[in-house]
Protein backbone atom coordinates (compact mmCIF):
# COMPACT_ATOMS: atom_id res chain seq x y z
CA UNK A 1 0.00 0.00 0.00
CA UNK A 2 2.95 2.45 1.03
CA UNK A 3 4.55 1.97 -2.49
CA UNK A 4 1.15 2.43 -4.32
CA UNK A 5 0.60 5.68 -2.36
CA UNK A 6 4.13 6.70 -3.25
CA UNK A 7 3.47 6.43 -6.89
CA UNK A 8 0.55 8.57 -6.90
CA UNK A 9 2.97 10.98 -4.83
CA UNK A 10 5.13 10.73 -7.93
CA UNK A 11 2.96 10.45 -10.59
CA UNK A 12 1.32 13.70 -9.50
CA UNK A 13 4.56 15.47 -9.12
CA UNK A 14 6.63 14.64 -11.95
CA UNK A 15 7.66 17.74 -12.71
CA UNK A 16 9.40 18.27 -9.34
CA UNK A 17 11.21 15.30 -10.11
CA UNK A 18 12.02 15.67 -13.66
CA UNK A 19 15.82 16.13 -13.20
CA UNK A 20 16.38 13.66 -11.33
CA UNK A 21 17.61 10.12 -12.94
CA UNK A 22 15.94 7.23 -13.12
CA UNK A 23 18.49 5.10 -10.69
CA UNK A 24 17.70 8.13 -7.99
CA UNK A 25 13.97 7.45 -8.47
CA UNK A 26 14.34 3.80 -8.17
CA UNK A 27 16.74 3.78 -5.50
CA UNK A 28 13.93 6.84 -3.40
CA UNK A 29 11.26 4.06 -3.46
CA UNK A 30 13.96 1.63 -2.16
CA UNK A 31 15.17 4.44 0.83
CA UNK A 32 11.57 5.25 1.37
CA UNK A 33 10.21 1.78 2.24
CA UNK A 34 12.72 2.41 5.73
CA UNK A 35 10.67 5.25 6.61
CA UNK A 36 7.21 3.58 5.82
CA UNK A 37 8.40 0.08 8.12
CA UNK A 38 9.01 3.10 10.79
CA UNK A 39 5.40 4.98 10.05
CA UNK A 40 3.50 1.40 9.88
CA UNK A 41 5.64 0.49 13.81
CA UNK A 42 4.31 3.80 15.04
CA UNK A 43 0.92 3.67 14.17
CA UNK A 44 0.36 0.02 15.29
CA UNK A 45 2.03 -0.04 18.77
CA UNK A 46 -1.11 1.64 20.53
CA UNK A 47 -2.72 -1.24 19.12
CA UNK A 48 -0.27 -3.53 20.21
CA UNK A 49 -0.68 -2.35 23.66
CA UNK A 50 -4.27 -2.83 23.64
CA UNK A 51 -4.25 -6.26 21.79
CA UNK A 52 -1.29 -8.19 23.89
CA UNK A 53 -3.92 -9.02 26.99
CA UNK A 54 -6.48 -9.72 24.32
CA UNK A 55 -3.78 -12.49 22.86
CA UNK A 56 -2.52 -13.17 26.23
CA UNK A 57 -6.09 -14.34 27.95
CA UNK A 58 -7.39 -15.90 24.75
CA UNK A 59 -9.87 -12.96 24.14
CA UNK A 60 -10.03 -13.73 20.27
CA UNK A 61 -13.57 -12.39 19.18
CA UNK A 62 -12.56 -9.22 20.54
CA UNK A 63 -9.19 -9.26 19.43
CA UNK A 64 -10.18 -10.31 15.67
CA UNK A 65 -13.15 -7.53 15.80
CA UNK A 66 -10.34 -4.84 17.28
CA UNK A 67 -8.11 -5.72 14.92
CA UNK A 68 -10.08 -5.54 11.46
CA UNK A 69 -11.52 -1.84 13.07
CA UNK A 70 -8.24 -0.55 13.73
CA UNK A 71 -6.70 -1.79 10.50
CA UNK A 72 -9.22 -0.62 8.89
CA UNK A 73 -8.85 2.94 10.34
CA UNK A 74 -5.12 3.11 10.49
CA UNK A 75 -5.03 2.18 6.38
CA UNK A 76 -7.74 5.03 5.92
CA UNK A 77 -5.74 7.75 7.82
CA UNK A 78 -2.71 6.92 5.70
CA UNK A 79 -4.27 7.00 2.12
CA UNK A 80 -6.13 10.03 3.01
CA UNK A 81 -2.93 11.56 4.49
CA UNK A 82 -0.64 10.79 1.58
CA UNK A 83 -2.76 11.36 -1.35
CA UNK A 84 -4.00 14.79 0.30
CA UNK A 85 -0.48 15.75 0.88
CA UNK A 86 0.11 14.78 -2.63
CA UNK A 87 -2.23 17.54 -4.06
CA UNK A 88 -0.80 20.10 -1.48
CA UNK A 89 2.76 19.25 -2.37
CA UNK A 90 2.97 21.61 -4.99
CA UNK A 91 1.53 24.70 -3.26
CA UNK A 92 4.45 24.20 -0.11
CA UNK A 93 7.30 21.93 -2.62
CA UNK A 94 7.90 19.83 0.67
CA UNK A 95 5.75 16.92 2.71
CA UNK A 96 3.35 18.62 5.22
CA UNK A 97 3.45 18.38 8.94
CA UNK A 98 1.40 19.34 11.89
CA UNK A 99 1.42 23.03 10.33
CA UNK A 100 -1.02 21.21 8.54
CA UNK A 101 -3.59 21.45 11.90
CA UNK A 102 -3.59 25.14 12.09
CA UNK A 103 -5.71 25.42 8.51
CA UNK A 104 -8.20 22.30 9.48
CA UNK A 105 -11.40 24.83 9.94
CA UNK A 106 -10.64 26.15 6.65
CA UNK A 107 -10.69 22.56 5.07
CA UNK A 108 -14.02 21.77 6.65
CA UNK A 109 -15.41 24.88 4.95
CA UNK A 110 -14.40 24.11 1.69
CA UNK A 111 -14.93 19.84 2.00
CA UNK A 112 -17.67 20.02 -0.86
CA UNK A 113 -15.60 22.25 -3.09
CA UNK A 114 -12.34 20.23 -2.15
CA UNK A 115 -14.36 16.62 -3.18
CA UNK A 116 -15.85 17.62 -6.54
CA UNK A 117 -12.51 18.86 -7.40
CA UNK A 118 -10.24 16.34 -6.82
CA UNK A 119 -12.74 13.41 -6.87
CA UNK A 120 -10.67 11.12 -8.80
CA UNK A 121 -8.06 11.07 -5.33
CA UNK A 122 -11.04 10.39 -3.58
CA UNK A 123 -11.40 6.91 -6.09
CA UNK A 124 -7.84 6.10 -5.95
CA UNK A 125 -8.11 6.24 -2.01
CA UNK A 126 -11.21 3.78 -2.51
CA UNK A 127 -9.30 1.26 -4.95
CA UNK A 128 -5.83 0.92 -2.86
CA UNK A 129 -8.52 0.86 0.64
CA UNK A 130 -10.59 -2.00 -0.93
CA UNK A 131 -7.45 -3.95 -2.28
CA UNK A 132 -5.31 -3.57 1.01
CA UNK A 133 -8.26 -4.79 3.16
CA UNK A 134 -8.51 -7.61 0.93
CA UNK A 135 -5.34 -8.93 1.20
CA UNK A 136 -4.76 -8.14 4.94
CA UNK A 137 -8.33 -9.21 6.65
CA UNK A 138 -8.48 -12.56 5.88
CA UNK A 139 -5.04 -13.04 7.10
CA UNK A 140 -5.90 -11.49 10.52
CA UNK A 141 -8.35 -14.43 10.64
CA UNK A 142 -5.97 -17.33 10.33
CA UNK A 143 -3.79 -15.63 13.15
CA UNK A 144 -4.57 -18.05 16.18
CA UNK A 145 -2.42 -19.66 18.48
CA UNK A 146 -2.80 -22.96 21.03
CA UNK A 147 0.17 -22.37 23.06
CA UNK A 148 0.21 -21.66 26.82
CA UNK A 149 -0.33 -18.23 28.12
CA UNK A 150 3.79 -17.80 29.63
CA UNK A 151 4.55 -18.57 25.84
CA UNK A 152 1.97 -15.94 24.23
CA UNK A 153 3.45 -13.33 26.98
CA UNK A 154 6.97 -14.33 25.68
CA UNK A 155 6.07 -13.22 22.27
CA UNK A 156 4.31 -10.73 23.16
CA UNK A 157 7.46 -9.00 25.19
CA UNK A 158 9.49 -10.04 21.91
CA UNK A 159 7.07 -8.57 19.68
CA UNK A 160 7.38 -5.13 21.84
CA UNK A 161 11.07 -5.02 21.77
CA UNK A 162 11.02 -5.69 17.81
CA UNK A 163 8.13 -2.65 17.65
CA UNK A 164 10.45 -0.67 19.49
CA UNK A 165 13.35 -1.40 17.29
CA UNK A 166 11.92 -0.77 14.07
CA UNK A 167 9.84 2.14 15.70
CA UNK A 168 13.21 4.22 15.88
CA UNK A 169 14.37 3.09 12.16
CA UNK A 170 18.03 3.38 13.13
CA UNK A 171 20.71 1.22 15.33
CA UNK A 172 22.88 4.12 15.88
CA UNK A 173 22.55 6.69 19.25
CA UNK A 174 20.07 8.99 16.85
CA UNK A 175 16.68 7.65 15.73
CA UNK A 176 15.35 8.27 12.25
CA UNK A 177 14.55 11.81 11.24
CA UNK A 178 12.68 13.57 8.18
CA UNK A 179 15.84 14.95 7.15
CA UNK A 180 17.83 11.68 6.92
CA UNK A 181 15.23 11.30 3.98
CA UNK A 182 17.06 14.06 1.85
CA UNK A 183 20.85 12.76 2.36
CA UNK A 184 20.30 9.30 -0.10
CA UNK A 185 20.43 8.99 -2.94
CA UNK A 186 20.59 12.58 -3.63
CA UNK A 187 18.21 15.64 -1.54
CA UNK A 188 16.18 16.37 -5.00
CA UNK A 189 14.16 13.09 -4.04
CA UNK A 190 14.05 13.67 -0.16
CA UNK A 191 10.22 14.27 -0.57
CA UNK A 192 9.63 11.45 -1.98
CA UNK A 193 11.43 8.98 0.27
CA UNK A 194 9.53 10.76 2.85
CA UNK A 195 5.98 9.95 3.38
CA UNK A 196 2.87 12.09 5.45
CA UNK A 197 2.18 10.12 8.69
CA UNK A 198 6.09 9.65 9.30
CA UNK A 199 6.40 13.66 8.98
CA UNK A 200 3.19 14.40 11.10
CA UNK A 201 4.46 11.72 13.99
CA UNK A 202 8.08 12.36 14.08
CA UNK A 203 7.98 16.32 13.37
CA UNK A 204 7.87 18.21 16.24
CA UNK A 205 5.69 21.20 16.67
CA UNK A 206 7.71 24.51 17.60
CA UNK A 207 6.04 27.74 18.77
CA UNK A 208 7.65 30.73 20.58
CA UNK A 209 6.48 31.77 23.85
CA UNK A 210 5.11 34.91 24.41
CA UNK A 211 6.93 36.54 27.54
CA UNK A 212 5.93 39.21 29.13
CA UNK A 213 8.74 41.26 31.54
CA UNK A 214 6.09 43.87 32.78
CA UNK A 215 2.38 43.78 33.38
CA UNK A 216 1.67 47.19 31.46
CA UNK A 217 3.61 49.98 29.98
CA UNK A 218 3.73 51.95 33.45
CA UNK A 219 6.54 49.45 34.84
CA UNK A 220 8.36 49.72 31.39
CA UNK A 221 8.79 53.05 31.73
CA UNK A 222 9.40 52.92 35.24
CA UNK A 223 12.17 50.66 34.45
CA UNK A 224 13.39 52.89 31.76
CA UNK A 225 14.02 55.54 34.31
CA UNK A 226 11.43 57.58 32.29
CA UNK A 227 8.11 59.49 32.81
CA UNK A 228 4.81 57.82 31.94
CA UNK A 229 3.79 60.19 28.96
CA UNK A 230 0.35 61.34 29.55
CA UNK A 231 -2.22 61.44 26.24
CA UNK A 232 -5.78 63.70 26.22
CA UNK A 233 -6.96 61.10 23.51
CA UNK A 234 -6.48 57.91 21.75
CA UNK A 235 -3.87 58.33 19.03
CA UNK A 236 -5.15 58.26 15.58
CA UNK A 237 -4.08 55.49 13.72
CA UNK A 238 -3.54 55.83 9.50
CA UNK A 239 -5.02 52.68 7.59
CA UNK A 240 -1.53 52.25 5.07
CA UNK A 241 -0.90 49.39 2.50
CA UNK A 242 2.67 48.68 1.79
CA UNK A 243 2.53 46.46 -1.52
CA UNK A 244 5.86 45.33 -2.83
CA UNK A 245 6.23 43.94 -6.30
CA UNK A 246 9.01 41.06 -6.83
CA UNK A 247 9.95 40.08 -10.07
CA UNK A 248 7.57 42.39 -11.75
CA UNK A 249 9.10 44.25 -14.83
CA UNK A 250 7.76 47.84 -15.53
CA UNK A 251 6.14 47.45 -18.93
CA UNK A 252 3.43 45.77 -16.95
CA UNK A 253 2.43 48.57 -14.82
CA UNK A 254 3.56 51.79 -16.49
CA UNK A 255 1.46 54.88 -15.43
CA UNK A 256 2.61 57.53 -18.03
CA UNK A 257 3.49 55.19 -21.05
CA UNK A 258 0.95 52.35 -20.58
CA UNK A 259 -1.95 53.70 -19.17
CA UNK A 260 -3.94 50.23 -20.39
CA UNK A 261 -1.67 48.05 -18.84
CA UNK A 262 -1.65 44.63 -17.67
CA UNK A 263 -2.77 45.81 -13.92
CA UNK A 264 -5.41 47.72 -13.85
CA UNK A 265 -6.39 47.14 -10.35
CA UNK A 266 -2.29 48.09 -8.94
CA UNK A 267 -2.75 51.56 -11.59
CA UNK A 268 -6.03 52.67 -9.49
CA UNK A 269 -4.12 51.91 -5.66
CA UNK A 270 -0.95 53.52 -7.42
CA UNK A 271 -2.84 56.73 -8.51
CA UNK A 272 -4.72 57.42 -5.26
CA UNK A 273 -1.81 56.51 -3.12
CA UNK A 274 1.95 56.91 -3.05
CA UNK A 275 4.36 54.96 -5.34
CA UNK A 276 7.78 54.87 -6.20
CA UNK A 277 8.51 55.27 -9.68
CA UNK A 278 11.89 53.64 -9.95
CA UNK A 279 11.94 49.81 -9.25
CA UNK A 280 13.65 48.81 -6.52
CA UNK A 281 16.61 46.31 -7.07
CA UNK A 282 16.42 42.71 -6.45
CA UNK A 283 18.59 39.56 -4.95
CA UNK A 284 21.37 40.91 -2.52
CA UNK A 285 20.97 44.72 -2.35
CA UNK A 286 17.05 44.55 -1.61
CA UNK A 287 17.67 41.62 0.80
CA UNK A 288 20.51 44.06 2.75
CA UNK A 289 18.44 47.21 2.60
CA UNK A 290 14.71 45.94 2.94
CA UNK A 291 14.81 46.05 6.90
CA UNK A 292 16.23 49.55 6.63
CA UNK A 293 13.55 51.05 3.82
CA UNK A 294 10.46 49.44 5.23
CA UNK A 295 10.21 51.58 8.47
CA UNK A 296 10.88 54.66 6.55
CA UNK A 297 9.09 54.22 3.49
CA UNK A 298 6.63 56.53 3.85
CA UNK A 299 9.20 59.75 4.53
CA UNK A 300 11.53 58.75 1.80
CA UNK A 301 11.07 61.35 -1.45
CA UNK A 302 12.81 58.50 -3.56
CA UNK A 303 13.38 55.01 -3.51
CA UNK A 304 16.74 54.17 -1.58
CA UNK A 305 18.18 52.49 -5.18
CA UNK A 306 17.41 54.63 -8.11
CA UNK A 307 19.29 52.18 -10.83
CA UNK A 308 16.85 50.78 -13.42
CA UNK A 309 18.66 47.41 -13.28
CA UNK A 310 21.18 46.50 -10.86
CA UNK A 311 22.58 42.95 -10.94
CA UNK A 312 23.35 41.59 -7.80
CA UNK A 313 25.68 38.11 -7.54
CA UNK A 314 24.34 35.88 -4.39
Amino acid sequence: MSGFLRLCFYLLNQDTFALSSFENIALAFVHGIRFDLVSIMLLLSPWLLVAMPMYVFRWNKLLLFSSRAYLLFASLLVIALNLMDSVYFPFTGRRSGMEVLSFASDLQDQTVQLMMQYWYMIVIGLVILIASQYFLQPALGRTKSNSRWYLRFTYCLILVLVTAALGRGSTGPKQLKPIHAFSWPEASVGNLVLNTPFMLMRQRQRSLDKVDYFSDDRQAYEALGRAVPTQSKAPTKDNVVLIILESFSMEYLNLKDNPQNYAPFLQTLMVKGWSLTRPTPMAAAQLMHCHQSLPACPTLPKPLMSARHIRAVT
